[in-house]
C-alpha cells in the first residue's frame, strides 16, 4: 500500500497550510515541496539546485503565522472567501457581539458523539475562542465529509451566519452567486460552487445561525490557516471513528497536539 510520502507546493500557502500539522504519517516523516524558492521562512534541508524544487522539513515553516496573537479588534480586517472560478465570493468579519448571539449543541470535534450527548446545556459559546477574538476551527473526517470533498478529511472554521456578508455588505444568503445546495441527509445542507466544485458551506437546521465554512476558501493575509482569524482545536479529528485511514487521523491528531506543544513553549 502505498502512503503519503511528502507535501506539494506549500509555498503558496505562507504558513504551510495543514502540512504543519501532518510532519509524519505512521514512522515517516514529511517533508515538503515550496514552489518559492525565496520563503525566508523555509530553510533547505538537502543540496538541490535552483532549478529544482525544494525540500524542506515542515518544523521550519510552522510558525510562520500569526499564530498567538490576533491583532487587537479594531484593526481587524473582514477576510474574503473565494472559490476558485470566483463564482462564490464573500466576506468573514471578526468576532463581534453579534458573534455571541446565538445557541448551538457542542460538535463532534469538541465532545465525540459516540461516548457523550451534544445537548449544551449551559450555552457555551464554543465558537469563540482566544477571549472571544477568534472562531474555532477543526478537521472532520466522517464519512459524509469524505464522499462530498473526495479526501479523507475536510477543513471546517465554526463561523456565525452574521459574520458572513455578501461582497455588498448584506447578509449572507445561499442564493449567494454560482453557490449550489444539497440536503445529504435530513435537515444537513451543503453547499458548493456549480462551476468549479469547490466546498463552501455546510450547516443545519439543528444550528442555522452558525456556518461550518471551508478554510481552504479563506484568502487570509496570515496564510492558509487563517491564524488571524482562527484558532484550530488540537485535541480531535471530528469523527476519526469513522476515517477509513486511521494511519492518516492518527498521524494528524499527534501533529495537532505537537503544534499545541511548540506553541506553549513560544
Amino acid at each position: 500500500m502505498i502512503g503519503i510520502t511528502h507535501h506539494e507546493w506549500v509555498g503558496d500557502t505562507r504558513d504551510g497550510g495543514l502540512a504543519t500539522f501532518l510532519t509524519q504519517c505512521g514512522q515517516h516523516g514529511l517533508g515538503a515541496y515550496v514552489e518559492d524558492s525565496e520563503q525566508q521562512m523555509m530553510e533547505p534541508v538537502n543540496n538541490r539546485s535552483s532549478e529544482e524544487p525544494k525540500l524542506v522539513e515542515p518544523r521550519d515553516y510552522f510558525m510562520g503565522s500569526t499564530r498567538l496573537h490576533a491583532p487587537p479588534l479594531q484593526h481587524r480586517e473582514k477576510v474574503l472567501g473565494k472559490c476558485h472560478c470566483g463564482g462564490v465570493e464573500y466576506y468573514v468579519t471578526p468576532p463581534s457581539e453579534l458573534s455571541r448571539k446565538l445557541s448551538s449543541p457542542w460538535p463532534d470535534l469538541l465532545v465525540p458523539y459516540h461516548s457523550g450527548s451534544p445537548e449544551n446545556k449551559q450555552d457555551i459559546k464554543w465558537w469563540m475562542r482566544a477571549e472571544n477574538t477568534k472562531f474555532l476551527a477543526g478537521l472532520c473526517a466522517c464519512r459524509s465529509c469524505r464522499l462530498a470533498a473526495g479526501f479523507p478529511v475536510q477543513s471546517w472554521a465554526f463561523i456565525p451566519k452574521a459574520n458572513i456578508i455578501k461582497r455588498d455588505s448584506t447578509s449572507l444568503d445561499f442564493s449567494l452567486g454560482s453557490l449550489q445546495q444539497y440536503e445529504s441527509s435530513v435537515g444537513v445542507f451543503r453547499e458548493f460552487c456549480s462551476i468549479c466544485g469547490a466546498t463552501v458551506f455546510w450547516h443545519c437546521e439543528e444550528r442555522p445561525d452558525l456556518i461550518d465554512v471551508s478554510v481552504g476558501l479563506l484568502r487570509s493575509k496570515s496564510g492558509a490557516r487563517a491564524e488571524d482569524l482562527l484558532e484550530w482545536e488540537t485535541g480531535r479529528v471530528s469523527f476519526k471513528e469513522e476515517a477509513l485511514d486511521q494511519e492518516l487521523v492518527t498521524s494528524l491528531e499527534l501533529g495537532l497536539q505537537a503544534s499545541k506543544s511548540r506553541t506553549l513553549k513560544e
